[in-house]
């Protein structure tokens, strides 16, 4: 069995197999790609970080309360079995994959992902990343900071509903 098969099929299932009584904001269940991201400066000026052809990505919230996301950077062509390691360290490094349980706190426009697994970053495990959302129709944003070359930024990504 190809591994990738495997691995993406064990964190899908990781992240859809258990039940947990979880209250949940309806609107946002259901499945997410990512369409873009926009960083800023602490005094709001937009800056350019990410890989020059932007991303691909999709987030999963379940009705139990169950997350998975995954984003990699779009215009790689290389094969795993012939990455250089500089070609693998920009992959983890403009990329991110986890998966874990998350609860919305509808008063403060909040949903927490409460980190069980992570595929690029085992430092995530067992984290919080509570992220500000809006959400009008089909179009969710989640909104929030991280540090980026000893810098915070702001970040707001935009996903649009898999229909």
């Amino acid at each position: 069995m190809d591994r990738r098969f495997w691995l993406g099929t064990t964190v899908l299932a990781l992240a859809l197999g258990a039940q947990v009584a979880t209250a949940a904001e309806p609107g946002i269940v259901g499945a997410w790609r990512l369409e873009n991201e926009v960083d800023r400066r602490a005094d709001g000026t937009q800056v350019s970080v990410g890989p020059k052809d932007g991303y691909n990505g999709l987030l999963v919230y379940t009705a139990d309360g169950r997350m998975v996301v995954q984003i990699a950077p779009r215009g790689r062509n290389w094969r795993r079995s012939t990455a250089t390691p500089e070609q693998l360290r920009e992959t983890v490094e403009a990329g991110d994959a986890y998966f874990g349980r998350y609860t919305v706190d509808a008063s403060a426009g909040t949903v927490t992902h409460h980190v069980e697994g992570s595929l690029l970053d085992p430092t995530d495990e067992g984290t919080q990343l509570t992220r500000r959302f809006r959400l009008s129709g089909d179009t969710l944003v989640l909104a929030g900071s991280w540090e980026y070359g000893g810098e915070t930024l702001a970040f707001e990504i935009t996903w649009s509903r898999l229909k």
